[in-house]
């Protein structure tokens, strides 16, 4: 499992879907890192964050309560489902038929 930590678009890029052209590479490089899943945590009143990972293939999986410096956060927890890396064809003849099967790179 991957975990999406902090992510910040500016205000003049907002609306271009950067939020999800991020997430998307967030999303590829924990894939090729072997993880199953991204998650997140977003403020539960930050409506235009929840939109943009919601567009990005996010979904709510729970809710988190912290505190700091006097003041209480609700959160949603969110989670991606990614692709499970595809296992390299195997070579069991030891000629390279399989490598030949699966075509080029």
């Amino acid at each position: 499992m991957a975990a999406l930590n902090a992510m910040w678009v500016a205000p003049e890029a907002r609306g271009r879907r950067v939020a999800r052209a991020l997430c998307d590479a967030c999303a590829a490089w924990a894939a090729g890192a072997g993880c199953r899943t991204v998650v997140l945590e977003v403020v539960d009143d930050n409506v235009a964050a929840r939109r943009a990972y919601e567009a990005a293939g996010f979904v709510v999986v729970g809710r988190s309560t912290w505190t700091s410096g006097g003041r209480t956060l609700e959160e949603l927890v969110m989670s991606r489902a990614l692709p499970p890396r595809e296992a390299p064809a195997s070579d069991t003849e030891g000629d390279g038929t399989a490598a030949r099967r699966a075509g080029p790179p």
